[in-house]
């Protein structure tokens, strides 16, 4: 049994030219894999110096008030002691200072609060 000769179709060339093109790009997709070399990652090793920087912040914090009223409305001394207490606390280790200078009503070497309401003055001293 023999068949007759197909005729000529450009639809049958369309599909046949269809099924070699995946063939054609595979082709080119792995030349140009091929061609690019080797792609791996390598790794690298290096010395980094980091620095940073730690502002000091302190926060001082009163114990408890000193209250000097009670003590002397009670005496007719020149003199009433009184405590009192503060801490410091500070962000990172390290050496630290505290210093009470004279204050802004002080008189050379001589602390002294100012009362606004009897317009006299505190000596103190610390």
């Amino acid at each position: 049994m023999t068949f007759p000769p197909r005729p000529f179709s450009p639809f049958a060339r369309h599909a046949r030219l269809a099924m070699l093109a995946p063939v054609c790009v595979g082709g080119v997709v792995a030349g140009a894999w091929l061609a690019a070399g080797d792609a791996s990652a390598a790794t690298q090793t290096a010395s980094v110096t980091i620095s940073t920087s730690i502002p000091a912040t302190c926060t001082v914090t009163a114990l408890s008030d000193m209250a000097f009223s009670a003590t002397i409305a009670s005496t007719t001394a020149q003199t009433h002691d009184a405590q009192g207490g503060f801490r410091v606390n500070c962000t990172n280790a390290g050496i630290y200072g505290v210093s009470i200078p004279v204050s802004a009503n002080g008189l050379g070497t001589q602390r002294r609060m100012f009362s606004s309401g009897g317009g006299g003055y505190l000596l103190y001293d610390v």
